[in-house]
């Protein structure tokens, strides 16, 4: 719920992107292509309870990575 002044507490904004993550998760759950990784759903993990996403296995090893080892074909913007 916005504030009189037009601002959101941390707590509304949290739970607003966690809301929006968890609902983009539950769509590429339903998603199947060969050229997508696909999710298998979600966890919360640790003490902070982090999110975390649960795919399948990346033989080659994780995105970032290979976005660090290939960065100079990557265009910034």
């Amino acid at each position: 719920m916005d504030r009189p002044n037009g601002t959101k507490s941390s707590i509304e904004e949290y739970n607003d992107n966690l809301y929006e993550l968890l609902n983009e998760a539950y769509i590429m759950t339903n998603l199947q292509h060969n050229n997508l990784l696909r999710i298998i759903g979600v966890t919360f993990f640790g003490i902070d309870k982090h999110l975390g996403l649960v795919t399948d296995f990346m033989e080659n090893g994780s995105l970032l990575n290979y976005i660090r080892k290939h960065r100079n074909i990557f265009i910034k913007l």
